[in-house]
This record gives C-alpha cells, structure tokens and sequence, in this order.
C-alpha cells in the first residue's frame, strides 16, 4: 500500500488488463477433470507479470444494457455470471 499510486480512469484511455478464472464445479477423478481455466486474452504469462498483459480502450458506462443469465438469484452460476457486470 506504500508504493500504491491513485489513478482516476477515463474513457477512451488505454488499460492494460488480465482477468483469469479458474472454476471446478464437481469432484476430479479419473473420468472427470471437472476444473476449467478461461483468461481473457490468450496470453496466460500475464499471470503475475504485467509486461503480458492485453491492452484494452476503456469505455464508458451503458447504463441502458441489462444483464440477464438463466441462473437463479441464489446459486453459484448468478454469482458467476456476476463477474461479467
């Protein structure tokens, strides 16, 4: 927190971002390797290495978009599908 440094984003700027998400819905065994790993770009080194990360135009906020997902309010997928917000 020391060396943190405060940025105030704005639209049209460009960010450098990685999201990783890795998700195991059921128990591993030998038929079943229930685990997944998405990343938003298709280089995986920017895993704790900045250097890699993608470049991104930030946008601004659409308010007018909802979000819809067939999931329930209560379950793991509406969490899930929260991410995406």
């Amino acid at each position: 927190p020391a060396g943190s440094v405060v940025h105030d984003f704005e639209v049209d700027e460009i960010i450098g971002l990685a999201f990783h998400l890795y998700d195991g819905d059921g128990e591993r065994s030998e038929t079943c390797n229930c685990w997944s790993r998405w990343a938003l770009s298709p280089n995986v080194q920017s895993f704790g290495d900045a250097d890699f990360l993608s470049d991104f135009v930030l946008l601004e906020v659409d308010d007018s978009i909802e979000f819809v997902t067939a999931v329930e309010d209560d379950s793991w997928g509406r969490i899930k599908a929260s991410l995406a917000r």
